[in-house]
Protein backbone atom coordinates (compact mmCIF):
# COMPACT_ATOMS: atom_id res chain seq x y z
CA UNK A 1 0.00 0.00 0.00
CA UNK A 2 1.12 3.47 -0.86
CA UNK A 3 2.35 5.84 1.99
CA UNK A 4 -0.03 8.84 0.83
CA UNK A 5 -2.95 6.08 1.78
CA UNK A 6 -0.93 5.19 5.15
CA UNK A 7 -1.00 8.40 6.43
CA UNK A 8 -4.56 9.00 7.19
CA UNK A 9 -5.34 5.53 8.72
CA UNK A 10 -2.56 6.47 11.26
CA UNK A 11 -4.46 9.81 12.21
CA UNK A 12 -7.85 8.57 12.51
CA UNK A 13 -6.05 5.57 14.94
CA UNK A 14 -4.61 8.53 16.88
CA UNK A 15 -7.89 10.61 16.83
CA UNK A 16 -10.13 7.58 18.15
CA UNK A 17 -7.83 6.95 21.19
CA UNK A 18 -7.18 10.99 22.06
CA UNK A 19 -10.79 11.99 21.68
CA UNK A 20 -12.28 9.79 24.41
CA UNK A 21 -9.49 11.03 26.67
CA UNK A 22 -10.53 14.61 25.64
CA UNK A 23 -14.42 14.04 26.85
CA UNK A 24 -13.18 12.35 29.95
CA UNK A 25 -11.14 14.88 31.29
CA UNK A 26 -14.00 17.22 32.37
CA UNK A 27 -16.22 14.75 33.69
CA UNK A 28 -12.88 13.72 36.12
CA UNK A 29 -12.42 17.43 37.07
CA UNK A 30 -16.22 18.28 37.85
CA UNK A 31 -17.19 19.01 41.28
CA UNK A 32 -19.47 16.53 43.21
CA UNK A 33 -22.94 17.19 44.00
CA UNK A 34 -23.46 18.86 46.91
CA UNK A 35 -24.47 16.38 50.35
CA UNK A 36 -27.13 17.13 52.95
CA UNK A 37 -25.95 16.46 56.66
CA UNK A 38 -28.67 15.85 59.33
CA UNK A 39 -28.79 15.85 62.81
CA UNK A 40 -31.56 15.68 65.72
CA UNK A 41 -31.48 16.62 69.12
CA UNK A 42 -32.59 14.31 70.85
CA UNK A 43 -30.41 11.95 68.93
CA UNK A 44 -31.47 8.98 67.65
CA UNK A 45 -30.53 6.13 70.00
CA UNK A 46 -32.25 8.45 73.03
CA UNK A 47 -35.87 7.59 73.74
CA UNK A 48 -37.72 10.47 73.37
CA UNK A 49 -40.85 10.74 75.61
CA UNK A 50 -44.44 12.57 75.11
CA UNK A 51 -47.14 13.72 76.32
CA UNK A 52 -50.79 12.65 75.46
CA UNK A 53 -52.33 14.71 72.28
CA UNK A 54 -54.86 17.14 74.03
CA UNK A 55 -57.02 17.96 71.39
CA UNK A 56 -58.80 20.45 73.19
CA UNK A 57 -55.43 22.48 73.68
CA UNK A 58 -52.37 21.22 71.29
CA UNK A 59 -48.79 22.72 71.96
CA UNK A 60 -48.48 25.77 70.20
CA UNK A 61 -46.48 25.54 66.52
CA UNK A 62 -42.55 26.00 67.64
CA UNK A 63 -42.55 29.06 64.40
CA UNK A 64 -45.54 31.09 67.08
CA UNK A 65 -44.71 29.60 70.13
CA UNK A 66 -43.40 31.93 72.88
CA UNK A 67 -42.20 30.38 76.08
CA UNK A 68 -42.90 31.70 79.66
CA UNK A 69 -39.68 32.61 79.79
CA UNK A 70 -39.60 35.02 77.39
CA UNK A 71 -37.62 33.37 74.66
CA UNK A 72 -39.31 31.74 72.28
CA UNK A 73 -36.70 28.89 71.47
CA UNK A 74 -36.83 27.94 75.12
CA UNK A 75 -37.59 23.92 75.47
CA UNK A 76 -41.56 24.60 76.29
CA UNK A 77 -42.10 25.43 72.41
CA UNK A 78 -40.65 22.51 71.00
CA UNK A 79 -39.41 18.77 72.00
CA UNK A 80 -37.50 17.65 69.27
CA UNK A 81 -34.81 20.10 66.90
CA UNK A 82 -33.28 19.29 63.50
CA UNK A 83 -30.24 20.57 62.25
CA UNK A 84 -29.43 20.67 58.20
CA UNK A 85 -26.62 21.86 56.70
CA UNK A 86 -24.89 21.32 53.18
CA UNK A 87 -21.42 21.09 51.97
CA UNK A 88 -22.50 23.39 48.94
CA UNK A 89 -24.62 26.47 48.60
CA UNK A 90 -28.70 24.81 48.04
CA UNK A 91 -31.83 26.27 47.49
CA UNK A 92 -35.71 25.19 47.59
CA UNK A 93 -34.88 22.71 50.71
CA UNK A 94 -37.94 21.19 51.68
CA UNK A 95 -38.12 19.55 54.96
CA UNK A 96 -41.01 16.87 55.14
CA UNK A 97 -41.93 14.45 58.42
CA UNK A 98 -42.58 11.44 56.40
CA UNK A 99 -43.23 8.47 59.41
CA UNK A 100 -45.67 9.53 62.34
CA UNK A 101 -47.74 6.89 62.84
CA UNK A 102 -49.83 7.62 65.95
CA UNK A 103 -48.17 11.16 66.65
CA UNK A 104 -49.10 14.46 66.01
CA UNK A 105 -46.41 16.82 64.75
CA UNK A 106 -46.33 20.06 63.81
CA UNK A 107 -44.67 21.79 61.35
CA UNK A 108 -45.53 18.49 58.65
CA UNK A 109 -43.34 20.07 55.93
CA UNK A 110 -40.86 23.41 56.38
CA UNK A 111 -39.07 24.83 53.21
CA UNK A 112 -35.42 26.63 53.45
CA UNK A 113 -35.40 29.34 50.56
CA UNK A 114 -31.74 28.99 50.88
CA UNK A 115 -29.04 26.93 52.60
CA UNK A 116 -25.90 28.15 52.80
CA UNK A 117 -22.24 26.01 53.55
CA UNK A 118 -21.24 28.66 56.55
CA UNK A 119 -24.58 27.98 58.31
CA UNK A 120 -26.64 25.66 60.17
CA UNK A 121 -30.29 25.86 59.70
CA UNK A 122 -32.86 24.26 62.46
CA UNK A 123 -36.00 23.25 62.34
CA UNK A 124 -38.11 22.53 65.84
CA UNK A 125 -40.92 20.59 66.45
CA UNK A 126 -43.74 20.24 68.88
CA UNK A 127 -44.65 16.70 68.82
CA UNK A 128 -47.36 14.70 70.85
CA UNK A 129 -48.80 11.31 70.89
CA UNK A 130 -52.16 10.21 69.64
CA UNK A 131 -51.81 6.08 70.93
CA UNK A 132 -49.33 4.69 73.79
CA UNK A 133 -46.61 2.78 73.16
CA UNK A 134 -43.37 3.31 71.29
CA UNK A 135 -43.41 5.11 67.67
CA UNK A 136 -41.37 6.55 64.78
CA UNK A 137 -40.95 9.57 64.11
CA UNK A 138 -39.13 10.11 60.36
CA UNK A 139 -37.55 13.38 58.69
CA UNK A 140 -36.82 13.41 55.23
CA UNK A 141 -34.63 16.82 53.28
CA UNK A 142 -34.28 17.43 49.64
CA UNK A 143 -33.08 20.19 47.15
CA UNK A 144 -32.81 20.04 43.80
CA UNK A 145 -29.37 18.52 42.43
CA UNK A 146 -28.57 16.67 46.19
CA UNK A 147 -29.67 13.33 47.04
CA UNK A 148 -32.61 13.30 49.42
CA UNK A 149 -31.55 12.55 52.86
CA UNK A 150 -33.32 10.78 55.73
CA UNK A 151 -32.85 10.86 59.94
CA UNK A 152 -35.35 9.10 62.20
CA UNK A 153 -36.01 8.86 66.13
CA UNK A 154 -36.88 5.39 66.45
CA UNK A 155 -37.94 5.26 70.02
CA UNK A 156 -40.86 8.13 70.57
CA UNK A 157 -42.62 6.60 73.51
CA UNK A 158 -45.73 7.59 75.19
CA UNK A 159 -46.12 6.18 78.67
CA UNK A 160 -49.26 4.26 79.23
CA UNK A 161 -50.43 0.44 77.90
CA UNK A 162 -48.82 -2.71 77.72
CA UNK A 163 -44.86 -2.25 79.15
CA UNK A 164 -42.37 -2.67 75.98
CA UNK A 165 -41.55 -6.55 75.40
CA UNK A 166 -38.34 -7.75 76.68
CA UNK A 167 -36.99 -9.48 79.42
CA UNK A 168 -33.39 -9.41 79.17
CA UNK A 169 -31.47 -8.73 82.87
CA UNK A 170 -30.50 -5.83 84.23
CA UNK A 171 -29.47 -7.46 87.92
CA UNK A 172 -26.60 -5.97 89.28
CA UNK A 173 -25.96 -2.72 87.00
CA UNK A 174 -26.08 0.91 88.45
CA UNK A 175 -25.99 4.05 86.96
CA UNK A 176 -25.80 8.12 88.33
CA UNK A 177 -26.40 11.29 86.72
CA UNK A 178 -27.18 14.78 88.25
CA UNK A 179 -30.56 16.34 87.78
CA UNK A 180 -32.74 18.77 89.42
CA UNK A 181 -35.49 18.64 91.92
CA UNK A 182 -37.85 21.38 91.21
CA UNK A 183 -40.47 22.86 93.73
CA UNK A 184 -42.52 25.95 94.75
CA UNK A 185 -40.83 27.85 97.19
CA UNK A 186 -43.24 30.80 96.63
CA UNK A 187 -46.35 31.70 95.33
CA UNK A 188 -45.13 32.79 91.73
CA UNK A 189 -41.49 31.21 91.87
CA UNK A 190 -39.92 27.29 91.27
CA UNK A 191 -37.08 26.93 93.14
CA UNK A 192 -34.46 24.17 91.42
CA UNK A 193 -31.78 22.08 93.30
CA UNK A 194 -29.42 19.88 91.65
CA UNK A 195 -29.68 16.60 92.69
CA UNK A 196 -27.91 13.09 92.12
CA UNK A 197 -30.16 10.81 90.14
CA UNK A 198 -29.40 7.09 90.73
CA UNK A 199 -30.60 3.90 89.12
CA UNK A 200 -29.88 0.39 90.19
CA UNK A 201 -31.14 -2.76 88.76
CA UNK A 202 -31.56 -4.68 91.78
CA UNK A 203 -32.43 -8.04 89.89
CA UNK A 204 -33.85 -9.77 87.09
CA UNK A 205 -36.92 -8.28 87.75
CA UNK A 206 -36.85 -4.75 89.82
CA UNK A 207 -34.84 -1.38 89.99
CA UNK A 208 -34.65 1.22 92.81
CA UNK A 209 -32.67 4.31 93.88
CA UNK A 210 -29.72 4.13 96.16
CA UNK A 211 -29.94 6.42 99.44
CA UNK A 212 -27.06 8.32 100.06
CA UNK A 213 -26.98 6.94 103.89
CA UNK A 214 -25.63 3.67 102.90
CA UNK A 215 -26.41 3.15 99.20
CA UNK A 216 -28.07 0.36 99.40
CA UNK A 217 -31.12 -0.59 97.52
CA UNK A 218 -34.35 -2.25 99.66
CA UNK A 219 -37.70 -2.33 98.12
CA UNK A 220 -39.40 -2.55 101.07
CA UNK A 221 -40.38 -0.42 103.75
CA UNK A 222 -38.93 3.69 102.98
CA UNK A 223 -37.34 2.50 99.18
CA UNK A 224 -39.79 1.44 96.86
CA UNK A 225 -38.87 -0.18 93.97
CA UNK A 226 -40.52 -1.02 90.17
CA UNK A 227 -40.48 -3.17 87.61
CA UNK A 228 -38.66 -2.81 84.83
CA UNK A 229 -38.35 -4.53 81.11
CA UNK A 230 -35.42 -4.37 78.91
CA UNK A 231 -34.55 -5.58 75.47
CA UNK A 232 -31.12 -6.03 74.99
CA UNK A 233 -31.40 -6.31 71.27
CA UNK A 234 -31.94 -2.75 70.69
CA UNK A 235 -30.83 -1.67 74.43
CA UNK A 236 -34.51 -0.40 75.38
CA UNK A 237 -35.58 -0.05 79.28
CA UNK A 238 -38.85 0.59 80.94
CA UNK A 239 -38.96 1.60 84.38
CA UNK A 240 -42.25 1.31 86.07
CA UNK A 241 -45.06 3.04 84.25
CA UNK A 242 -43.75 6.17 83.01
CA UNK A 243 -40.32 5.99 82.83
CA UNK A 244 -37.89 4.56 79.56
CA UNK A 245 -34.40 4.83 78.68
CA UNK A 246 -31.81 2.93 76.69
CA UNK A 247 -29.08 0.98 78.27
CA UNK A 248 -25.48 0.75 76.76
CA UNK A 249 -22.48 -0.72 77.99
CA UNK A 250 -20.83 2.30 79.35
CA UNK A 251 -23.76 5.04 79.74
CA UNK A 252 -27.72 5.10 80.06
CA UNK A 253 -29.79 7.24 78.78
CA UNK A 254 -33.21 8.93 80.95
CA UNK A 255 -34.86 11.99 79.84
CA UNK A 256 -32.09 13.34 77.53
CA UNK A 257 -29.41 12.66 80.13
CA UNK A 258 -26.73 10.49 80.32
CA UNK A 259 -26.30 8.38 82.41
CA UNK A 260 -22.40 7.12 84.02
CA UNK A 261 -22.10 3.49 84.67
CA UNK A 262 -20.41 2.92 88.30
CA UNK A 263 -19.97 -0.61 90.22
CA UNK A 264 -19.82 -0.39 94.15
CA UNK A 265 -16.19 -0.98 95.64
CA UNK A 266 -15.38 -3.88 97.39
CA UNK A 267 -15.84 -3.92 101.57
CA UNK A 268 -12.80 -3.25 103.30
CA UNK A 269 -11.00 -1.42 99.34
CA UNK A 270 -8.67 1.18 99.96
CA UNK A 271 -8.16 3.53 97.30
CA UNK A 272 -5.20 5.70 96.98
CA UNK A 273 -5.73 8.83 94.66
CA UNK A 274 -7.32 12.46 94.38
CA UNK A 275 -10.64 13.77 93.21
CA UNK A 276 -12.45 16.61 92.35
CA UNK A 277 -15.80 17.90 90.92
CA UNK A 278 -16.63 21.37 90.37
CA UNK A 279 -19.68 22.82 88.80
CA UNK A 280 -20.37 26.05 86.49
CA UNK A 281 -22.35 28.49 87.48
CA UNK A 282 -25.48 27.52 85.53
CA UNK A 283 -25.10 24.48 87.51
CA UNK A 284 -25.51 25.62 91.11
CA UNK A 285 -27.67 25.09 93.70
CA UNK A 286 -26.75 21.80 95.34
CA UNK A 287 -23.03 20.71 95.92
CA UNK A 288 -21.00 22.86 93.75
CA UNK A 289 -17.49 21.69 94.79
CA UNK A 290 -16.47 18.03 96.00
CA UNK A 291 -12.45 17.46 96.67
CA UNK A 292 -11.73 14.28 97.84
CA UNK A 293 -8.15 12.58 98.35
CA UNK A 294 -8.34 9.08 100.20
CA UNK A 295 -4.74 7.07 101.10
CA UNK A 296 -4.49 3.58 101.19
CA UNK A 297 -3.13 4.17 104.80
CA UNK A 298 -6.61 4.45 105.74
CA UNK A 299 -6.73 8.77 105.75
CA UNK A 300 -9.10 11.18 104.04
CA UNK A 301 -9.47 14.48 103.64
CA UNK A 302 -12.87 15.93 101.85
CA UNK A 303 -13.56 19.98 101.37
CA UNK A 304 -17.32 20.29 99.63
CA UNK A 305 -19.12 23.37 99.18
CA UNK A 306 -22.82 23.93 99.17
CA UNK A 307 -24.92 26.44 97.36
CA UNK A 308 -28.70 26.25 98.49
CA UNK A 309 -29.47 29.94 97.49
CA UNK A 310 -33.22 29.50 96.92
CA UNK A 311 -34.64 31.97 93.09
CA UNK A 312 -37.56 33.97 93.94
CA UNK A 313 -36.33 34.43 97.85
CA UNK A 314 -32.60 35.91 98.29
CA UNK A 315 -32.48 35.87 101.80
CA UNK A 316 -33.29 32.55 102.28
CA UNK A 317 -30.31 30.10 102.15
CA UNK A 318 -26.24 30.17 101.97
CA UNK A 319 -23.09 29.17 100.43
CA UNK A 320 -20.78 27.87 102.85
CA UNK A 321 -17.95 24.87 102.79
CA UNK A 322 -17.31 21.77 104.78
CA UNK A 323 -13.87 20.42 105.21
CA UNK A 324 -13.25 17.27 106.68
CA UNK A 325 -9.93 14.82 107.60
CA UNK A 326 -9.72 11.54 109.92
CA UNK A 327 -9.95 8.06 108.35
CA UNK A 328 -12.29 6.47 106.19
CA UNK A 329 -13.93 3.03 105.86
CA UNK A 330 -15.82 1.46 102.95
CA UNK A 331 -18.40 -1.11 103.77
CA UNK A 332 -21.11 -2.94 101.76
CA UNK A 333 -23.18 -0.71 99.40
CA UNK A 334 -20.61 1.80 99.25
CA UNK A 335 -20.89 2.77 102.64
CA UNK A 336 -18.31 5.54 103.21
CA UNK A 337 -18.18 6.38 106.98
CA UNK A 338 -15.71 9.72 107.21
CA UNK A 339 -14.58 10.02 110.43
CA UNK A 340 -12.78 13.06 111.55
CA UNK A 341 -11.86 12.20 115.54
CA UNK A 342 -10.23 15.94 115.92
CA UNK A 343 -13.86 18.00 115.55
CA UNK A 344 -15.25 14.68 116.84
CA UNK A 345 -17.54 14.64 113.53
CA UNK A 346 -18.66 11.28 111.40
CA UNK A 347 -20.49 11.13 108.40
CA UNK A 348 -21.70 8.85 106.20
CA UNK A 349 -21.47 8.92 102.20
CA UNK A 350 -22.09 6.62 99.39
CA UNK A 351 -19.18 6.23 97.04
CA UNK A 352 -19.22 4.19 93.60
CA UNK A 353 -16.73 3.43 91.08
CA UNK A 354 -16.71 4.91 87.33
CA UNK A 355 -16.91 1.47 85.54
CA UNK A 356 -15.45 0.05 82.30
CA UNK A 357 -18.12 -0.81 79.77
CA UNK A 358 -17.26 -4.00 81.22
CA UNK A 359 -17.87 -3.19 83.99
CA UNK A 360 -14.85 -3.04 86.01
CA UNK A 361 -14.06 -0.46 88.47
CA UNK A 362 -11.43 2.34 87.53
CA UNK A 363 -11.19 4.65 89.99
CA UNK A 364 -7.56 5.63 88.95
CA UNK A 365 -8.08 6.62 85.78
CA UNK A 366 -12.09 7.48 85.16
CA UNK A 367 -13.23 8.65 88.45
CA UNK A 368 -15.57 8.22 91.27
CA UNK A 369 -18.95 9.22 91.92
CA UNK A 370 -20.03 10.68 95.72
CA UNK A 371 -23.10 11.66 96.88
CA UNK A 372 -23.92 13.43 100.58
CA UNK A 373 -26.67 13.90 102.72
CA UNK A 374 -26.99 17.48 102.95
CA UNK A 375 -28.38 19.66 105.57
CA UNK A 376 -28.24 23.63 105.07
CA UNK A 377 -28.64 25.85 107.77
CA UNK A 378 -31.81 27.41 106.29
CA UNK A 379 -33.79 25.13 104.13
CA UNK A 380 -35.13 21.76 103.57
CA UNK A 381 -32.64 18.99 103.53
CA UNK A 382 -31.83 16.86 100.24
CA UNK A 383 -29.32 14.70 98.49
CA UNK A 384 -26.72 15.25 96.08
CA UNK A 385 -23.77 13.75 94.39
CA UNK A 386 -21.15 14.29 91.60
CA UNK A 387 -18.70 12.27 89.13
CA UNK A 388 -15.75 13.24 90.29
CA UNK A 389 -12.39 13.22 88.03
CA UNK A 390 -8.93 11.92 88.53
CA UNK A 391 -6.84 14.62 89.48
CA UNK A 392 -2.59 13.81 89.60
CA UNK A 393 -0.96 14.07 93.24
CA UNK A 394 1.55 16.43 93.60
Amino acid sequence: MPPTTRLPLVAACLLSLVAPLALAAPDARASSAPELNLSTQPGPGNPLQVDRLDRDAPPPSPTVCVAESGDRYDDDCFDVSLAISATEPVTDVTVTVVEHRGLYVDPLVTTIDALETDRTQIVRYAVRARTTGLHTLTFEVSAPGTEPRRVGLPYVWRAGGAPIPGEDSLAGRMYAANGFDSYDCTATAECDFRTAQRVVFVDDERAGRALASNGKVGCGTGQSCSPYHHDEASGLVQVGDATIGRVTRQAAFFGGERYTRLVDPRPGLRLDGLWQYGASVDEGRGVVEQRLRLRDSGRFRLRYAVDTTRYGRPGVGATYSRSLRGTYRIGRHGRLTLLDARREVSRVATLAVVATPTGRPRAARRGVWLDLAINPPTGRSFVDGNKLIPLPIG
